[in-house]
């Protein structure tokens, strides 16, 4: 915006170049500032602006009357001078610091409204009457999407449902809170498989120790045997309970003890003389106690 200064001087020049014809300000009786003059394109302006056809030249008009003057104003019909800034009239023309600006973008979530025949302007007003009306665009929209794509009249179905009393509001959180859950139930059954599978081909028992669990060499079976009633039953759907319950430290894992490795010799071995005699001894021995055990 140009200084009240620099806005007299284009004025004082435009008048003086004959392309605008202004009257004389004068000034208001109460407050004693100057008050708005019209300005008026003069004919040669106009043909320079092309605003009129050409048409052979035609004199001069007469200059516009000056407006009447009250006795109560003193000499101060001039304008004022190009060298004195008016404050008042500038701020009075300049208001755009309260004015409201209407956003230059429709928000993110309502673009695609445009794809359904609705502009820029009917967007910005529609949100206008969903506050009115105690709810959001972007909730009533998104809630009632799939109906709306397949609306005849879509701008008439939606300034309907701005009206509804229906709390879309909440419609939208319940949506989004079975979405969550969902999502959890997803991340839940994947640790578990996880958990299933780095403990597979192990034991484990209750910590009371009555209860024990195999989990196949595969980790996709569970086998459950109570110890008092020796009975194996497979388990079904046990992976996130079986991950529960060993995060909570409600089962431990049995360490088991190695197998003995039994060393087998290829062959028989060979009979000596050492042998055979240790043999003979026993059987005379034992054929002595028979005798004496018969006598």
């Amino acid at each position: 915006m140009q200084s009240m200064r620099t806005l007299y001087r284009s004025l004082d020049d435009l008048e003086a170049a004959g392309l605008i014809d202004r009257r004389a300000q004068s000034r208001y009786v109460e407050a004693g500032l100057f008050g708005r003059a019209y300005l008026h394109l003069t004919q040669r302006a106009t043909d320079l602006l092309g605003l009129t056809e050409s048409r052979p030249a035609v004199s001069a008009p007469a200059s516009l009357p000056s407006p009447a003057v009250t006795p109560t104003e003193s000499d101060s019909l001039q304008g004022p001078s190009a060298k004195v800034a008016d404050g008042a009239i500038y701020k009075d023309l300049s208001p755009t610091s309260f004015q409201k600006r209407q956003s230059g973008q429709v928000p993110a979530d309502l673009q695609r409204l445009k794809v359904l025949g609705f502009s820029d302007f009917l967007i910005f007003k529609l949100m206008r009457i969903a506050r009115e009306h105690g709810k959001r665009l972007s909730e009533v929209v998104e809630a009632t999407w799939e109906h709306l794509k397949q609306a005849r009249t879509p701008i008439n179905y939606l300034g309907a449902l701005l009206r509804n009393p229906v709390d879309f509001g909440y419609q939208i959180r319940q949506k989004r809170a079975a979405e969550l859950e969902v999502q959890q139930r997803a991340v839940q059954a994947k640790e578990a498989t996880v958990v299933a599978e780095r403990h597979a081909g192990e034991t484990f028992e209750s910590a009371d120790g009555l209860v024990r669990y195999s989990i196949a060499p595969d980790g996709q079976q569970l086998t459950v045997c109570n110890v008092d009633e020796g009975v194996e039953r497979v388990a079904v759907d046990w992976k996130q309970g079986f991950a529960r319950a060993l995060q909570g430290g409600r089962i431990r894992r049995v360490v088991q003890a190695p197998p003995v490795a039994i060393l087998s010799l290829p062959g028989k071995a060979p009979v000596t003389e050492v042998v055979r005699s240790h043999i003979a001894g026993l059987r005379s021995f034992l054929g002595m106690r028979a005798d004496q055990s018969t006598a």
